[in-house]
């Protein structure tokens, strides 16, 4: 594969972590997954666990030893996931021990979040599509990075405004929309905006899978304070817009809210959730999917 030298990976085999992390080095290499291996038949999967933001990757390909036989690729599963979301979804901070420290590859561990928990029990494919710091119509204020999750969403590459993602695979049974965040972050005078944003970003969503059922949540790190009130503030939109489209006869969307952060869970890297906390939020993601696909 070829990497930029700072993305993080945990190498699995039949589904379990084989061991610690793994990182390849920048440029073009080839990487020991496994090594012996009992004789049979074994899935192998290499899982990325660092977001966009720590750089693209290209497998090229995989080398087998004199040994080894390439099987056919097991049949997918009929249940699929798709999450857009932000650094809380990416598991920015995660496996961090306090608020103190600032992003890090090393600290960010997408296999332990929310929605790969949750797909994992569910024994559904997972697709997340996530970038630290965007939201739905504002990155945090940020007058240079202007391109927010409404639009890297239907890229391939979303680094590349030329990467359009073709929409050809199956798509996803259930489309869980956490975003809003970064919207209402201290550095946003406005948020008059995200209304509009979010009916707009869900219209989007339901033209490419007119089939999911779409589930618009709300974090768990908004907070009312003397500044503003985010929570409810954001809370009041999304829920506002849910029922307006189940009014208007949408009938494969709901709103949930993720509970808010725990003391007794701690805080990772910048105020981040914790992997207590994604274990939790799995657990809360899972109710809402079970109740609402059968799963």
């Amino acid at each position: 594969l070829t990497d930029t030298g700072r993305n993080q990976y945990v190498v699995l085999v039949d589904g379990k972590p084989l061991r610690g992390k793994v990182t390849p080095p920048s440029g073009r290499s080839a990487v020991e997954l496994v090594s012996g291996p009992p004789r049979g038949e074994h899935t192998v999967t290499l899982y990325k666990l660092t977001e966009p933001l720590v750089g693209e990757a290209t497998l090229h390909g995989f080398i087998l030893d004199k040994y080894g036989e390439a099987l056919p690729t097991p049949a997918r599963s009929e249940r699929r996931i798709e999450i857009i979301g932000d650094s809380i979804s990416t598991g920015y901070g995660n496996e961090g021990n306090d608020p103190s420290c600032g992003f890090s590859p090393e600290t960010e561990n997408h296999f332990v979040t929310y929605g790969a928990r949750a797909a994992r029990e569910l024994g559904a494919e997972l697709v997340t599509l996530a970038w630290s710091g965007r939201g739905v119509f504002s990155n945090r204020g940020s007058t240079t990075e202007t391109e927010t999750m409404s639009v890297l969403w239907e890229r391939t590459l979303p680094s590349d405004a030329a990467s359009a993602f073709d929409f050809k695979a199956p798509a996803p049974s259930a489309v869980v929309i956490n975003l809003g965040t970064n919207d209402f972050a201290p550095e946003v005078k406005d948020t008059t905006p995200f209304g509009p944003a979010f009916d707009a970003l869900f219209a989007s969503v339901r033209g490419r899978y007119p089939e999911a059922h779409i589930f618009i949540t709300l974090g768990p790190l908004l907070r009312d304070d003397a500044t503003r009130p985010s929570y409810t503030e954001a809370k009041t939109v999304l829920t506002s817009l849910v029922e307006k489209k189940t009014a208007g006869g949408y009938k494969l969307v709901d709103f949930f809210e993720f509970g808010r952060v725990r003391s007794d869970e701690g805080l990772g890297c910048d105020w981040h959730p914790t992997e207590k906390t994604h274990r939790r939020m799995a657990g809360e993601l899972l109710g809402a999917l079970r109740s609402e696909l059968g799963w």
